[in-house]
């Protein structure tokens, strides 16, 4: 148990891994276990999208698009391609994973 804030410590073989990635913690960890459990390639492209801002579709705006049609074009499209790219997995960043192996 920690029982006052101390510097004294040492790092574990994850923690060094970590701390050389030069990446948040918990992204670091993800590609340090990607690592340790033979799927590298598939930890990396989920820490990229992880760390995404913002996201790579169009967004609908009724102040932008003062067309009706228009906005629903963008809504229905949008929706299309994030369907499409899910395949059924129901989950945001797999589908934003399968987006970026697509491109």
């Amino acid at each position: 148990f920690l029982t006052k804030p101390s510097d004294e410590g040492t790092l574990t073989d994850m923690g060094s891994f970590v701390a050389q990635l030069g990446v948040d913690l918990m992204l670091g960890r993800l590609v340090g276990l990607g690592s340790m459990f033979g799927c590298l390639p598939e930890a990396v492209a989920l820490a990229a999208v992880l760390n995404c801002q913002r996201s790579p579709f169009r967004i609908a705006s009724p102040l932008v698009h003062d067309d009706p049609d228009v906005y629903n074009n963008v809504v229905a499209d949008t929706m299309c391609a994030r369907n499409r790219l899910d395949q059924g997995l129901y989950s945001e960043p797999l589908m934003l994973v399968h987006l970026l192996v697509a491109y």
